[in-house]
């Protein structure tokens, strides 16, 4: 028929035209139910940069602009909140972290050392958990978290034999700031039976150099070994544990969490707390791959939020990690321990990893890979081109590749993987890096510059439990690459304040595929807002840590602090 190719032509643009729009959050039209003015805003979009009030209806952002322009939004029943100067901005995301593990540790007796916490030395750290043991009284376990061998005055791990001073009759359980690393007591080990002396691949359970025998210090899987042991707290407990954590990540202004190491156990948790609306942030969880395995993988598919909770996707771990000595590279290690000349070591082969990304990351699962060490990273960028690249993977990221080189970077860029450092591992650790890999390779350590100038998707992340949920000082540590003595390191990595609050906001968003969503302050997008006491961007950068948190916001609502809206009334 004349014509009809005209026809059809404009009838596929219009519903490609339709299908486009489907996918991006609409604008909210009409009034607005609180217009928030008279401060900075930070707003991580070019278009509104210049904007100095916002206006929210039904938990979105309905415009943004000057007061002059709110007038258009305002109505008899719209709420004014005056920020009084203070600085507003999109809600921290945190592109990675340990939700469910964070919630054990403030759970359990606190075994930091200084300034996170007071122990010492193993007299003290005894003494820590004498403490756990009254407060939990009869056959109860004995659980610490967060000692750090390197700041004890022994400079060594606790022993089986140290935590036997604790109790000899209750299991004893003292797990290392990493979390990749635990001490337990003699009864533990009588429980454990055989699979200390026959652990499973990747569970270590080290000796005693001297006398050969087991000394009770345990790492990597063999952490999962002592974890199935522990009884699991009561339902009650629990919800009360999720709502506590919950509020630690409020009160640092973050708005969207992760558990990127989801149990089981956990999952059934958040989707409790989603279906109770006790969820007063955004959980995204990823299940260790191995777990995957072990169930109907259909029963944990990645899902949209419900009550603020969705499964993101599914975890991979390479290898170990730098400071302890476990993460696998290329050149040797020049102190670990007694093993001088180590290069670490892989926990997951590579063909394992080619399995989980074909039967997992390829159906679906967003995967987030753990790769340390250059040689870690090696076999998973290996890894990842044979099973497609980020064109057939589901938006792959890379999770802490702490020695990454300049090569590796562009080729993950060039695979479409996002990458997501901790540079607050810089502030712990970074005397001990020098010792262990040389002054040069601790000073490219987490090269967050690196994979920016590369091109890749740069995100950062809290690491929970290791280090607390202080976005504040991980934006510091970023552009500061500071010690714990405050002293900066010398470094090519250092970035801006502007582009670690782009990390920890819009980039993050668009790492778990949600940028159209949340992580600027964009009409349309969710209404979740941190209100900071100063403009980042405009204090010096040594005084980024002490910047507090006024307020946080979820979808348009004040959630931290809970009783007292903001003061202003």
């Amino acid at each position: 028929m004349p014509g009809s190719s005209g026809i059809a032509a404009r009838l596929l643009l219009l519903f490609l035209v339709f299908l486009v729009g489907s996918c991006v959050t609409p604008r909210p039209t009409g009034t607005a139910d609180t217009i928030l003015r008279g401060g900075t805003l930070i707003t991580l979009d070019d278009k509104y940069k210049d904007a100095t009030a916002i206006a929210v209806q039904n938990g979105r952002i309905l415009a943004v602009g000057s007061e002059a322009d709110m007038a258009a939004y305002t109505a008899s029943h719209t709420e004014f909140i005056e920020l009084e100067g203070r600085t507003l901005l999109p809600g921290f995301i945190d592109a990675h972290g340990h939700l469910i593990q964070q919630a054990m540790a403030r759970a359990v007796a606190g075994l930091k050392p200084p300034p996170m916490g007071t122990v010492r030395d193993i007299s003290s750290l005894q003494q820590k958990l004498r403490e756990d043991g009254s407060n939990h009284p009869g056959g109860n376990w004995i659980l610490g978290f967060g000692y750090d061998e390197r700041q004890l005055k022994e400079r060594r791990h606790p022993t089986r034999w140290d935590l036997d001073r604790v109790s000899n009759t209750r299991p004893v359980v003292a797990v290392h700031l990493s979390g990749r690393i635990a001490v337990v007591n003699s009864v533990v080990l009588q429980k454990l039976g055989q699979q200390a002396y026959n652990p499973v691949a990747g569970a270590i359970f080290r000796k005693d150099p001297r006398t050969g025998q087991l000394n009770g210090v345990i790492e990597e899987r063999a952490m999962d070994v002592i974890a199935d042991l522990i009884p699991a707290p009561s339902a009650l407990k629990a919800v009360g544990i999720l709502k506590e954590v919950q509020d630690d990540y409020l009160a640092a202004g973050i708005t969207t969490v992760q558990d990127g190491w989801a149990t089981l156990s956990a999952i059934k948790l958040y989707r409790a707390g989603a279906d109770f609306g006790m969820l007063n942030l955004d959980i995204v969880a990823y299940l260790p791959a191995s777990t995957l395995d072990m169930v109907d993988a259909d029963d944990y598919r990645p899902e949209p939020y419900e009550g603020r909770f969705r499964i993101g996707g599914v975890k991979m771990v390479v290898d170990g990690s730098s400071q302890l000595g476990s993460a696998y590279q290329n050149a040797p290690y020049m102190k670990v321990s007694a093993k001088t000349g180590d290069r670490g070591f892989l926990l997951t082969r590579e063909e394992q990893l080619d399995l989980w990304l074909r039967r997992y990351a390829q159906q679906g699962w967003q995967p987030l890979i753990s790769a340390s060490g250059d040689a870690a990273i090696d076999t998973a960028i290996e890894a990842i081109d044979k099973a497609g690249g980020g064109e057939r993977l589901s938006s792959p990221v890379m999770v802490a590749p702490q020695l990454m080189s300049r090569a590796q970077a562009r080729k993950l860029a060039k695979q479409d993987v996002a990458i997501s450092f901790s540079p607050v591992q810089i502030y712990y650790w970074s005397d001990w890096l020098a010792e262990i890999l040389g002054t040069e390779r601790a000073r490219a350590f987490g090269p967050v510059a690196t994979a920016i100038d590369a091109g890749a998707l740069v995100t950062l992340n809290s690491e929970t439990p290791a280090a607390g949920p202080d976005m504040m000082q991980l934006i510091w540590s970023a552009v500061t690459r500071a010690n714990r003595d405050g002293v900066s390191q010398p470094s090519d990595e250092r970035i801006s304040v502007e582009q670690a609050l782009r990390a920890v906001t819009l980039d993050a968003a668009r790492q778990y595929g949600e940028g159209e969503q949340k992580g600027s302050l964009t009409p349309g997008k969710s209404a979740d807002f941190v209100i900071l006491e100063q403009n980042p961007l405009q204090v010096d950068e040594a005084a980024l840590p002490a910047i507090e948190v006024h307020s946080t916001w979820k979808d348009g609502e004040q959630v931290y602090p809970e009783e007292d809206p903001l003061g202003f009334f």
